[in-house]
């Protein structure tokens, strides 16, 4: 693979994995506002990564300095090769 088609296709995978990410973060959001966990009552959305030997792993969770979080996520997460893993 030339250096052209190379860079295209890692831009292409960021472009994936920056989409699915804003996905994540806008389903959470709209789950957090369901429940009233929401920006005004000082709920926030906390972003944990992670790095293991399968790839890349974000997870987005409610997070409040005062109140519980309850058990409500989103997940995100990419294989060695920079490619979205499908299920999470």
């Amino acid at each position: 693979m030339n250096d052209g088609n190379k860079e295209k296709k890692v831009e292409a995978l960021a472009s994936d994995v920056s989409e699915r990410l804003r996905h994540a973060r806008a389903e959470l959001q709209q789950k957090m506002d369901a429940q009233g966990l929401t920006a005004a009552a000082g709920w926030r959305i906390f972003e944990d990564l992670r790095h293991t030997v399968e790839g890349t792993q974000w997870t987005f969770r409610p997070m409040h300095l005062k109140h519980s979080f309850p058990e409500l996520f989103t997940r995100v997460a990419i294989d060695q090769d920079g490619r979205l893993v499908r299920g999470d």
